[in-house]
């Protein structure tokens, strides 16, 4: 089985990770969360040479930032070897959470019909989730978003819920069809294998 190096800006995009390299049947050598999205920009040239020996997926928010992202591969990393794979959720994380609405719904407790059908299209996707999380049914649930007066664009929950929703519920086949970012993630990851 192929291992690879996992490197996410944040927890949610880590633990996406995971679920996109089981999904093609490799496994994660060594996965590290770095300290935001610039700490990782800096790292590509390094995670680029390292990718002549072990598969390297990168995985970053596009966060409404300049041209498309595959314009955004060729300017990070100009000379990419084809075994670095550096990918962008459309617009972040959270889209690629709201397009498996099936099981988003049960973890809330909220009506699919609810859910944007193309969550890629939303101009804020992490504040259309954390509006569906204020409806959620169980309190516990309502703690992904912030409280009202909160100064924060996230709940206390937000991370230790959402990653457990990835590893238990969230199922990158039915995502992949209503996020085309994920679907060519997916599928860059799925040719590593060979």
């Amino acid at each position: 089985m192929t291992a690879i190096l996992l490197y996410a800006e944040d927890r949610l995009l880590e633990a996406l990770g995971h679920a996109i390299v089981a999904h093609a049947g490799l496994s994660v050598r060594i996965s590290k969360i770095t300290g935001g999205r610039g700490d990782l920009e800096n790292a590509l040239p390094r995670l680029n040479a390292a990718a002549a020996h072990v598969p390297v997926l990168a995985l970053l928010d596009r966060d409404r930032r300049g041209p498309c992202p595959g314009a955004e591969v060729t300017r990070l990393v100009p000379r990419r070897h084809p075994s670095m794979l550096l990918r962008f959720a459309v617009e972040e994380a959270d889209a690629w959470l709201l397009a498996d609405n099936e099981a988003l719904s049960r973890f809330l407790g909220i009506s699919a019909g609810k859910i944007p059908n193309a969550p890629e299209a939303e101009p804020d996707p992490k504040q259309t989730l954390m509006q569906l999380a204020r409806g959620a049914r169980a309190k516990d649930r309502r703690r992904i978003a912030p409280s009202q007066g909160m100064h924060a664009s996230v709940g206390p929950a937000y991370n230790g819920l959402l990653c457990a929703f990835v590893a238990r519920d969230w199922s990158v086949d039915r995502a992949r069809v209503r996020a085309p970012s994920l679907a060519r993630c997916v599928a860059a990851v799925h040719a590593l294998r060979g």
